[in-house]
């Protein structure tokens, strides 16, 4: 399969560019069946070894620096040179190097560190891009970088950085309904039975695409600032992958909110339960007076009071 497109080969030869992106766009983007095959080969990757990552910190960082590097007037200016950008179009293989190198990592921190270097390298070039015009060192960076042609014509090349901006909004939205799964509490629900059984088996092949998604972003900016503005606008390919990575993310992310969802209804059933058997002691217990009773009742949850008046619907205070 080619690493740097959703579309296989055959489908796609004789085809002129737009015909391939109305194609890329028609095909179904989260085929469980295709990522099968690969499932084996991200399973062999990951071999935890107990450390743990608090990736609610480092998330809210990284999403600090995204929402920092998005100015008005020239939101989208962005570029990777870490690992991920020297996969040029070889992405398959690159985001497989970056999943071994993260093998001792659980999959929710290998989305996350993955996450941390992009936003890294992310607001490292927007400092530069801010301080170009004034400060000497930035300004020998910028060039180096080719910035000021890219900035100069930030107009015109608006639907490529779009394209971009939007497939960053979606890898951070995977990460966030992934790192969710890690906090439903163990006492309702566990990963060997389902729903959630059911759920984490897809959770590999999501890191997969999401990762391989920031690889793509990191890939396709340092190829702009390798370029120069005529080549960048004679090349249209590029933004229709980044869309098309963009609406597999959101399909993926739309598949695990369900799956994530059954888990709250599993978890809030149990709940139920639990607090009818709970119910159902007390009232089978001798009880001196009915103040447990009432509690129960009344307080059922950090201090939320279940029983209102029905006339003027104010909450039961014992």
């Amino acid at each position: 399969m080619a690493s740097h497109a959703l579309v296989p080969a055959a489908t796609t030869r004789g085809m002129k560019p737009t015909q391939q992106a109305m194609a890329r766009r028609e095909r179904p983007v989260f085929s469980l069946s295709d990522d099968h095959a690969m499932s084996k080969k991200i399973l062999d990757t990951h071999n935890p070894d107990g450390r743990e990552v608090d990736v609610n910190v480092i998330l809210h960082i990284a999403e600090e620096v995204f929402q920092h590097a998005y100015p008005a007037g020239m939101d989208g200016v962005l570029h990777l040179t870490c690992k991920c950008s020297s996969g040029g179009h070889d992405t398959h293989s690159t985001t497989m190097s970056v999943l071994g190198m993260l093998s001792g990592y659980q999959w929710d921190a290998k989305l996350v560190i993955s996450l941390a270097a992009f936003a890294v390298t992310y607001g490292e070039f927007w400092l530069v891009a801010q301080m170009f015009a004034t400060h000497p060192l930035a300004k020998s960076v910028a060039i180096l970088k080719q910035l000021p042609d890219i900035m100069e014509h930030h107009g015109s090349l608006r639907s490529r950085f779009d394209a971009i901006n939007e497939l960053i909004k979606a890898i951070l939205e995977v990460t966030k309904i992934i790192i969710e799964f890690k906090k439903l509490p163990s006492q309702y629900i566990t990963e060997d039975q389902p729903p959630l059984s059911v759920a984490i088996t897809h959770i590999p092949t999501a890191v997969y695409w999401t990762i391989k998604s920031i690889v793509a972003c990191a890939s396709q900016l340092t190829t702009l600032l390798g370029m120069s503005y005529d080549m960048i606008v004679a090349t249209t390919a590029d933004t229709w992958e980044m869309s098309s990575s963009t609406h597999k993310l959101r399909n993926i992310s739309e598949h695990l909110r369900a799956e994530l969802n059954r888990c709250y209804q599993h978890i809030q059933d149990k709940m139920h339960v639990e607090y009818f058997q709970m119910l159902v002691h007390l009232f089978e217990a001798t009880q001196f007076d009915n103040m447990k009773i009432m509690r129960a009742m009344i307080y059922i949850k950090d201090d939320l009071l279940p029983l209102e008046v029905g006339t003027t619907h104010t909450r039961v205070r014992s």
